[in-house]
């Protein structure tokens, strides 16, 4: 029983440290700074995959704790604790994850916009440098 509890902190811990590397990334975005993400997202790749393997683990020890002898008030409320802990955490990592992914859509947006004034900037300056086109008449100055 301890080990499914010691099983349970450990994916909250690592529930915490994903937690923790959405707030920085949060700040990062927010100033503008989006040189990070690849780092970013192979981070979390990572906890994902650690927490992938506690929960293998957890799946392997939970079948038929209820009825196992030894199985106290206090083994299921320390289980009922870190489960509304990893509830409030995830909570927390969906809001999260919501911010960066309307931060990198705006980011987005604007660089698409800038693309499209640029290649309308060059539009112009290309007409303007190339003179009449086919069909249009140079105008003559009048002495």
């Amino acid at each position: 029983m301890k080990e499914i509890v010691t099983l349970l902190k450990e994916k909250n811990h690592y529930l915490k440290k994903f937690y923790t590397i959405n707030k920085a990334e949060l700040l990062r975005l927010n100033g503008g700074d989006f040189s990070r993400l690849d780092y970013f997202y192979q981070s979390r790749e990572n906890i994902l995959d650690m927490i992938s393997h506690i929960e293998a683990k957890l799946e392997k020890n939970i079948g038929g704790i209820v009825n196992v002898p030894g199985f106290t008030d206090d083994d299921r409320t320390n289980i009922r604790n870190e489960l509304f802990v990893k509830d409030e955490v995830v909570g927390q990592i969906l809001d999260q994850d919501l911010q960066i992914l309307s931060m990198i859509e705006v980011a987005k947006t604007e660089l698409i916009k800038e693309l499209q004034e640029v290649r309308r900037h060059r539009q112009v300056i290309g007409a303007y440098h190339s003179g009449p086109q086919v069909g249009q008449k140079r105008l003559r100055t009048i002495k």
